[in-house]
């Protein structure tokens, strides 16, 4: 997870001048740091072992399945449900359930309101 900051910030910290000051600040910055954090700790296995399980399996196996899905029940009825269900059905939600106090688009319109009234 960390090297995943770290590239958020190293790519920000490349970007021009102009965008760091007037579009992606370091505030904004660190709220879509902490919304991609939040997200992983929310999907991420706590346990990957079964993972690595799941891998040697596929690898030593005389015949493989097709497809492994690491976690429990519920894991494994999401992903088959999110094969058959209508994109736009599933999309809703993984918003409901994955998305958190991280609405960056408002924060960037709060921002260009700031900058109008000033």
């Amino acid at each position: 997870m960390e090297t995943v900051l770290k590239s958020i910030r190293d790519t920000w910290q490349k970007s021009s001048k102009e965008q760091q000051e007037d579009v992606y600040d370091s505030d904004y910055i660190d709220a879509f740091s902490d919304c991609v954090r939040k997200f992983n700790e929310t999907t991420a296995l706590p346990d990957t072992n079964q993972v690595i399980d799941l891998l040697v399996e596929a690898v030593c196996a005389t015949s493989p399945h097709y497809s492994y899905v690491p976690g429990n029940l519920e894991s494994a009825l999401n992903l088959w449900l999110s094969r058959r269900a209508p994109k736009t059905v599933v999309d809703y939600f993984v918003r409901k359930r994955v998305t958190f106090d991280c609405d960056l688009e408002k924060y960037l319109e709060e921002r260009e309101l700031v900058k109008k009234n000033s």
